[in-house]
């Protein structure tokens, strides 16, 4: 996928296909853009898709914090008797 980064009144989002009708797609926290790869496949030609920069995306991410927590924590199923 072709990241256009535009910034504008102090905000960065990424557009596919400026001055067509614009389908906007949030992401969620622990995944990354390439996660919107099939969507942009599919529709990118007929919609400019457009992703907000949101600010987790410029935070440096902590590998041993993710997997701290994913230790941690113990689904239902997991508990020992």
């Amino acid at each position: 996928m072709e990241q256009n980064v535009v910034q504008e009144n102090g905000f960065s989002y990424i557009e596919t296909n400026p001055g067509k009708e614009t389908l906007v797609l949030l992401h969620v926290l622990l995944g990354t853009l390439s996660n919107f790869n099939g969507i942009v496949a599919q529709f990118g030609d007929t919609y400019n898709i457009v992703f907000p920069m949101l600010p987790i995306f410029d935070l440096p991410l902590k590998i041993e914090l993710t997997l701290q927590l994913r230790l941690s924590y113990q689904s239902p199923g997991d508990q020992q008797p």
